[in-house]
């Protein structure tokens, strides 16, 4: 079984996950975004253009749809594995606190692609 279907399974330490596949990695993404926006790509959040910031952003969006699931698997392991051993599946639960905020966000970006599109 490869890698990304560990991941998608939740397979993979909550840690690993949440930490590097999701904070790290966005950051990375976000970090980019912003340095299409300095170099003058898009003027505003909804000002899209240009056809590569379409994509970069939908496929920014689809990842974090993505990774969320992971986590959130990741975490349910996490929180079962804990409750087995009778320790404290705080980590676990914070985890999917961060998920439900994460899912925010994506509506939120979905919510400006249809703003743009529309004009509205």
């Amino acid at each position: 079984m490869g890698f990304w279907q560990k991941l998608w399974r939740g397979e993979v330490s909550l840690s690993f996950t949440f930490w590097r596949m999701g904070i790290m990695t966005y950051l990375a993404l976000a970090a980019f975004n912003y340095l299409l926006g300095m170099l003058g790509y898009y003027k505003e959040i909804t000002d899209f253009k240009n056809f590569q910031i379409w994509v970069f952003s939908i496929a920014v969006i689809i990842y974090m749809m993505f990774i969320l699931i992971c986590i959130w698997r990741s975490a349910g392991k996490y929180i079962a594995s804990a409750n087995a051993k009778d320790t404290t599946a705080t980590w676990g639960y914070c985890a999917r606190g961060a998920v439900v905020i994460g899912w925010l966000a994506v509506l939120n970006m979905l919510f400006l692609f249809y703003v743009a599109h529309t004009g509205l």
